[in-house]
């Protein structure tokens, strides 16, 4: 958790991408750093789930808003790993780039 946090906070840091196996806590792990960090993140803290495997259970203008969501992470934050982990549903990212590429997006508290 230190080193999550540590990294997330470094100046250098655009991208923190926790790859894995399913189960082993990258979303809890996510949670934490992201309420551990947001009080250096005026702008907030945004979680965007990969929540691809749901998709078939959601309206087709969700779909459409959360395609757009990612493509715009993946565009903005240009990381080539991040895009293939993220589509494998290895992937979450906390970073105040994901606040500028989502724009308008709800903040998570």
């Amino acid at each position: 958790m230190a080193e999550v946090n540590a990294r997330l906070l470094s100046p250098e840091c655009r991208l923190l991408t926790l790859i894995g196996a399913p189960g082993i806590g990258k979303t809890r792990l996510a949670m934490q750093a992201a309420r551990a960090v947001e009080p250096s993140f005026p702008d907030g803290v945004c979680f965007v789930p990969p929540l691809i495997r749901l998709r078939s259970h959601w309206h087709p203008a969700e779909v459409a808003s959360y395609d757009r969501i990612v493509a715009r992470l993946r565009e903005t934050l240009g990381d080539d790993e991040f895009a293939h982990a993220w589509a494998e549903g290895r992937a979450m990212t906390l970073d105040e780039a994901i606040a500028e590429a989502l724009g308008n997006a709800t903040t998570q508290d």
